[in-house]
């Protein structure tokens, strides 16, 4: 119960910063965080879809020691992932696949 009342509290203070932040990529990485934070997920990242690739916007991930993107200052050094790859929809990576199928896909361990 103690669980379920700390994730009540923790989305109300997630609401309450949302409601009053105005900078966009501000609101996206507390969007993120916040989601991280109530999943209890080690990682995190947001893509915007640009001419047919997904590019890193944000990354986050707290085994890796890693903060990229969004207001950490740190210049994301991945490339855009294209969802097209010689004329055939990119279904290897986890992100390309879930945004081609529609998909929503829970990886429980990642690292295994």
């Amino acid at each position: 119960m103690s669980e379920l009342l700390d994730r009540i509290d923790r989305l109300n203070e997630i609401g309450i910063a949302l409601s009053a932040e105005s900078d966009t990529p501000k609101l996206l990485e507390l969007i993120m965080m916040g989601a991280k934070s109530l999943t209890h997920a080690d990682g995190g990242s947001l893509y915007f879809l640009q001419d047919g690739a997904l590019s890193f916007e944000i990354i986050s991930n707290d085994s890796l020691d890693i903060q990229m993107g969004g207001t950490s200052g740190n210049e994301i050094i991945f490339p855009n992932i294209p969802l097209v790859v010689d004329g055939k929809e990119n279904h290897a990576n986890v992100v390309t696949h879930c945004v081609l199928s529609g998909e929503t896909i829970n990886i429980v361990d990642a690292y295994n």
